[in-house]
């Protein structure tokens, strides 16, 4: 949803999925810390990159290291944090991948929440609520929060003047 609004608004917007990419380039990628830092390393090179060409990255990642998102947000420019949350019942029971199943059985390690610490932002910019906000409301806080730093116009802008607006209008009363 955030992609389309974006590109929408004229910014041209690429989504770096963190799973996709750890199998994209090892897909023996494990979860310890140091692999998880190599990652979300990998993904801020990716993201910093896009940005200084005018493409807005948009990093879905699971980094569960507050000392790794700050890193990020000091080598990418305009860096905004958008802290999806819920209680790990509701994560539980979207999860179609059995990722939460499988490290409570024992047989993937090193899970965020489960087996591995997970650091709660400090500071996000935005914070969505998954058991709380719909998809709609989530947007709207993130646009608002682009808006609030002046990375998107605050305004559409008018394809019409206020006149050609007036006469339009006029015409279409005229017609009834």
């Amino acid at each position: 949803m955030l992609s389309a609004k974006l590109e929408s608004l004229g910014f041209h917007n690429e989504i770096l999925e963190g799973g996709k990419i750890r199998r994209e380039f090892e897909q023996d990628l494990g979860f310890t810390k140091q692999e998880i830092y190599k990652n979300i390393h990998r993904i801020c090179f990716e993201c910093r990159m896009l940005t200084e060409n005018n493409i807005v990255a948009i990093a879905v990642t699971i980094s569960p290291y507050q000392d790794l998102r700050d890193q990020c947000r000091k080598e990418i420019m305009n860096f905004v944090e958008i802290y999806c949350t819920a209680p790990l019942d509701v994560l539980k029971k979207r999860d179609n991948k059995n990722f939460y199943k499988r490290a409570e059985e024992g047989k993937i390690h090193n899970v965020a929440g489960i087996s591995a610490p997970f650091d709660e932002p400090v500071a996000p910019d935005v914070v969505f609520r998954l058991d709380e906000d719909s998809f709609e409301k989530g947007l709207e806080n993130i646009i608002k929060a682009l808006q609030a730093r002046d990375l998107i116009p605050k305004k559409q802008k008018k394809i019409l003047t206020d006149e050609e607006e007036k006469l339009i209008r006029q015409r279409i009363k005229n017609t009834r």
